[in-house]
């Protein structure tokens, strides 16, 4: 099958390396089309007066642009028509509400409001473990069970140490979390901490907690006029 494979962490990331790697291997050709930069937490957010880009071969480009910008320039720009999208893999989880922050979601959303079926995976900071089979096995699995549907996105998320065989579908929840900020010399930082609290066993934070492969759908609360 033809896949378009972007990311939100950039071109160099090690993780869409791996991604593009598995895919490869199991006889998928595959475009690349990533940011030239990192563009995590952009969202949904494009560049509304065009984006440059470098032409690193006939199967890769960097766009100077965010995770949207690059869906948009392979679909229309490349007239790529992929079989379906993959977003990912992200370094660093994106459950709950960061799913709405999310460029690598954001991505996938993209390719879902063009039709197109399409898949955020996004594997913990310090995930443990061979994430080139894992993310094989998984995207094998999601082909198997038939869940490639353009109607949402298929949400996926390694926690770092995975427990039992395969993923289980989840809600995503709004963890409540708490910014700690600090103002130095015209600057603000913070640093959000997640807070503990009671968590019902069917969402996407309390598995992932659990080590469970989460698997959420996701889709773009639009009306659609046409049905």
């Amino acid at each position: 099958m033809k896949i378009l494979l972007t990311n939100d962490d950039g071109i160099e990331s090690s993780r869409l390396h791996i991604a593009e790697n598995a895919l490869l291997k199991l006889g998928h050709k595959v475009h690349v089309v990533a940011p030239k930069y990192e563009q995590s937490a952009k969202s949904m957010a494009m560049t509304t007066r065009g984006v440059d880009y470098e032409k690193i071969d006939d199967l890769h480009y960097a766009v100077l642009g965010t995770p949207v910008d690059c869906v948009n320039f392979a679909l229309q720009g490349l007239n790529l028509v992929p079989d379906f999208v993959i977003s990912g893999i992200n370094n660093g989880f994106n459950l709950g509400i960061d799913i709405y922050y999310s460029g690598t979601v954001g991505a996938a959303f993209q390719a879902q409001y063009h039709e197109y079926p399409s898949i955020a995976f996004s594997a913990d900071y310090r995930f443990d473990g061979d994430l080139s089979a894992v993310f094989t096995k998984t995207l094998m699995n999601i082909i198997a069970d038939n869940l490639l549907d353009k109607a949402y996105v298929i949400n996926i998320n390694f926690p770092p140490n995975i427990v039992g065989e395969s993923y289980v579908e989840t809600t995503p929840v709004s963890f409540k979390s708490a910014l700690e900020g600090t103002l130095t010399d015209n600057h603000f930082s913070y640093r959000r901490h997640i807070i503990d609290q009671p968590l019902a066993a069917d969402t996407d934070y309390f598995n992932y907690l659990n080590g469970r492969i989460t698997l959420s759908k996701l889709a773009l609360r639009l009306k659609d006029q046409r049905s």
